[in-house]
């Protein structure tokens, strides 16, 4: 009846009374459960909880609504997103109509960034139930991680309409409309989610962000420390800090707080790059810039501001992305490959063929065998005949990048 929420809740029961205590229960919250599996972990539960969810997984492996509710315990307690998609769709081969599941299924495939895919359960979602309002909610969440910002401010309002006091949208269209640099209307938003709830740090770091927006920095700043006495563990306030100061030119304080959100999530990829930029741009710190630049990389090689500090440091950064790719294998050093790989081809198309050459020639051969389309390709635009001294699979894969570079369509003729 209760879905994961009764699973949290005997849980949370596993914990000292003072544990239970300062911790509350609030297990809609997502910035909550980071905190309730931290002191899982902390306190060396991890095991018993892995045990409780296979013995769960084994008794009601045929039952719809225990299968949706262990795929809450992995998205939300657990933020095991994989496992969570596995789960709700063991759910949706019982019942294809099950409407949780399918919120569910959108909400695992958007932790691990497949926007497009949670899009489309939300709308499966919302074709089964068209008022369904956390649905319109997450819709906008899927959105706006595709940058539909206008699409996303309208799914958030529609499911205003359904529920006006639905704090999370308040919150989320805050969020959209400092997107589009729409500050002022952005803090009226955010207002009114912190009239809502007063205790919700998101909502807080938001409403440093709009007014960030409006270089209202002081008022910022104090709204951050704010969203930090609410909750000092909170990656995203000491993330928000972290640029507020920048902005200010206050970089050792806002290094600091850039380190603090590392120190509290290592993997966030935004807050690596982040870092890169204040130590490449406004520090002059070459190395650890460049370092931090391709931990970011290694964890999103799509991020927009990331591959702008690429675009102006790679020659910088290609040697000791070459060394990390060599010895390292897995999806870090395939992701940091890709970031390098599609920013010299855009070098390359942009007027740097020969620096590109130049700077792919200067690799060992260990570096110039992981360019090794892109370098055959540099050399056959100067000499044709370097197509015809390899193999046709070669050939074909150098030709797409020649067209890439020359700006026409690989698959024009």
């Amino acid at each position: 009846r209760f879905g994961f929420r009764y699973l949290v809740s005997e849980m949370l029961w596993w914990l000292d009374k003072v544990q239970r205590q300062t911790l509350s229960f609030k297990p809609n919250d997502d910035s909550w459960c980071q905190r309730f599996r931290i002191a899982l972990i902390n306190a060396n539960l991890m095991p018993r909880v892995e045990q409780k969810i296979a013995g769960l997984q084994k008794e009601f492996a045929d039952s719809t609504k225990h299968t949706n509710a262990l795929g809450g315990v992995f998205l939300y307690l657990l933020a095991n997103y994989k496992n969570a998609e596995a789960e709700y769709r063991k759910a949706l081969e019982l019942d294809a109509n099950y409407i949780r599941a399918w919120n569910g299924l959108g909400n695992s495939l958007k932790g691990q960034q497949r926007y497009s895919e949670a899009e489309a359960a939300y709308r499966k979602t919302l074709e089964l139930d068209a008022n369904y309002v956390h649905a319109w909610n997450y819709l906008g969440n899927a959105l706006n991680g595709q940058r539909h910002y206008q699409e996303a401010e309208a799914a958030y309002r529609k499911a205003l309409d359904l529920d006006a006091d639905y704090v999370y949208a308040w919150c989320n269209l805050g969020n959209v409309l400092n997107s589009q640099r729409r500050y002022p209307e952005a803090e009226v938003a955010l207002h009114k989610a912190l009239d809502l709830d007063a205790n919700y740090v998101h909502a807080w770091c938001n409403l440093g962000n709009a007014l960030n927006g409006q270089r209202r920095y002081p008022e910022a700043e104090a709204i951050l420390h704010k969203a930090l006495e609410l909750d000092a563990d909170y990656v995203h306030a000491w993330n928000d800090l972290g640029s507020t100061l920048n902005d200010q030119h206050r970089y050792p304080e806002a290094e600091a707080a850039y380190l603090r959100a590392l120190a509290l999530d290592s993997d966030l990829d935004y807050v690596h790059i982040n870092l890169a930029g204040l130590y490449l741009i406004d520090m002059h710190l070459l190395d650890t810039g460049i370092t931090q630049l391709s931990q970011g990389l290694q964890l999103n090689p799509y991020d927009k501001y990331g591959r702008y500090l690429l675009s102006h440091y790679w020659q910088a950064t290609l040697t000791p992305a070459v060394d990390y790719i060599t010895i390292n294998n897995g999806l870090g050093a395939n992701n940091l490959c890709s970031a390098l790989t599609e920013e010299l081809i855009d070098q390359a198309a942009s007027g740097a063929k020969d620096a590109v050459l130049k700077a792919l020639l200067a690799l060992d051969d260990n570096g110039q065998a992981i360019f090794e389309p892109l370098l055959l390709a540099l050399q056959a635009m100067d000499d044709r005949t370097v197509l015809y001294r390899i193999a046709r699979e070669k050939r074909d894969l150098v030709q797409d990048v020649i067209a890439r570079i020359n700006g026409v369509p690989a698959d024009t003729p």
